[in-house]
């Protein structure tokens, strides 16, 4: 009998140990992904506070450590505008109704593509663009927590841009040949002469030396003129393109004025 209590008290201790090898593995195999991987994850209790388990790329993402406890709000405080701030916040509270509707919920998040502000600490501010993704973990009892999902998605951004310029660069370069299609070549040998020559006017009014606020104020007036002036002749033979362009920095002149 005494045997049988050995043999039994060492079966279960194997099991233990067993069972506690499993526990570890599982661990550094989630401690890996944490590690590795490149969004930012962390878990929101029900008071909104960022939970302990959560990826090395969040410190990275947001620039900050010791984020365990912090409340959502302070979290994303100095990042975003206040208005977009206290939406985010109401939206994450949203999360917790068991009503609400899954989808719908997503397609109103607030920070789907929102654009934050770093300061790099010389007087400069690094703007990047963040993805936040919410998903709610749900248990027995309803939502337990809220899985969030933080990507960097900076170099897409600026690729759509790219790309939105480069098309619309693309765009006003065919509606000017377009327009200079239509004119006799004497009348256009004679536009791009006058805008020569504004251009070059232009420079000299800059290049003239100015120290007092009436002579710069002078200064923008008189290329104000000339802007003026080119733009009424880009109108008057059809150059939309150039009539755009030089509009635009009349605005930039108004500024200044």
């Amino acid at each position: 009998f005494a045997m049988l209590l050995v043999m039994l008290v060492a079966y279960f201790q194997w099991l233990r140990m067993l069972e506690e090898r499993r526990a570890r593995a599982v661990r550094e195999q989630m401690g890996d992904i944490l590690d590795t991987v490149k969004d930012g994850l962390f878990l929101l209790d029900q008071d909104l506070r960022v939970g302990a388990v959560r990826s090395r790329a969040l410190g990275v993402l947001l620039r900050r450590e010791n984020l365990e406890g912090v409340h959502f709000e302070d979290l994303l405080r100095d990042l975003v505008p206040a208005k977009t701030l206290d939406t985010a916040v109401k939206y994450v509270k949203l999360l917790w109704g068991e009503r609400a509707n899954e989808n719908l919920i997503r397609s109103i998040n607030p920070l789907a593509e929102v654009e934050v502000s770093f300061d790099r600490g010389n007087g400069l501010r690094d703007v990047r663009h963040l993805e936040f993704e919410f998903h709610r973990v749900k248990g027995a009892q309803g939502v337990r927590q809220v899985l969030v999902s933080i990507n960097d998605v900076t170099s897409r951004i600026l690729l759509a841009r790219e790309a939105a310029d480069a098309q619309a660069g693309a765009q006003a370069q065919t509606e000017m040949l377009l327009g200079i299609l239509k004119l006799e070549p004497a009348q256009l040998g004679g536009f791009l002469s006058n805008c020569k020559a504004t251009l070059a006017q232009v420079n000299s009014i800059l290049k003239v030396p100015a120290r007092e606020t009436a002579a710069y104020r002078d200064k923008v007036e008189q290329v104000f003129r000339e802007m003026h002036r080119l733009k009424g002749e880009a109108a008057t033979i059809g150059v939309t393109t150039v009539e755009s362009r030089v509009h635009e920095f009349e605005d930039l002149l108004s500024g200044l004025r």
